[in-house]
């Protein structure tokens, strides 16, 4: 199933979430940097492209926990460079705070192939 996100006009983008995958994950901090050469001084950057992007790729419905529903949506993010890379973005829609939260987000390596869908 895929489509809109749930309450995808007010996402709730988590600060220490985005500081994790840009900063500390030396894994998904490494991707940032080689794929789209932004490292936690793009922070601001990150978090809008996220916001204006959500809205405009399809979100995939991936299973159900006891908290909410868990979704991905893959979306093309540019670099100030004006390289662009795909981008996995990671959401639960939250049962007990009513809020769609950001759980992760990362740049997809050339070897996955999970795409990125417009609405």
């Amino acid at each position: 199933m895929s489509g809109s996100l749930p309450r995808m006009d007010n996402v709730v983008i988590p600060r220490d979430k985005l500081i994790y995958s840009l900063e500390i994950d030396i894994n998904k901090r490494r991707l940032w940097r080689s794929m789209l050469d932004l490292g936690i001084e793009n922070i601001d950057y990150v978090e809008q492209q996220i916001r204006d992007k959500v809205k405009k790729y399809k979100s995939v419905y991936r299973d159900t926990n006891p908290y909410g529903d868990r979704y991905f949506t893959v979306v093309l993010m540019a670099s100030h460079q004006g390289i662009h890379r795909r981008v996995l973005t990671a959401w639960i829609d939250d049962f007990t705070k009513h809020e769609t939260r950001l759980t992760t987000v990362f740049p997809l390596e050339d070897s996955d192939k999970r795409e990125a869908i417009a609405l």
